[in-house]
C-alpha cells in the first residue's frame, strides 16, 4: 500500500492477509486452480454442505511426519 498512512491495526490486519494467502496457494495448487479460481469460486458459486447427508472425509496424513 505505497504512499498511504494506516493505523497499527491495519498493518497487522495486512501482514495477516498476506500469510493467508500464502496458505491459500498451497491449497489452491493441492486442487489444481489458482488462488484467484479458488477465491471467485467461493464467492460466486459457494453452497453450504448440508453435513446432515455429506460423507465424512477422513485424512489419513500424520502431523509430525512420523
Amino acid at each position: 500500500m505505497p504512499g498511504r498512512t494506516i493505523t497499527t491495526e491495519q498493518a497487522v490486519a495486512a501482514i495477516q492477509l498476506a500469510e493467508a494467502v500464502g496458505v491459500l496457494e498451497g491449497l489452491a495448487r493441492t486442487l489444481g486452480l489458482t488462488p484467484c479460481e479458488v477465491v471467485g469460486n467461493v464467492m460466486f458459486e459457494f453452497r453450504p454442505i448440508d453435513t446432515r447427508s455429506a460423507p465424512m472425509l477422513t485424512s489419513h496424513a500424520q502431523v509430525g511426519g512420523a
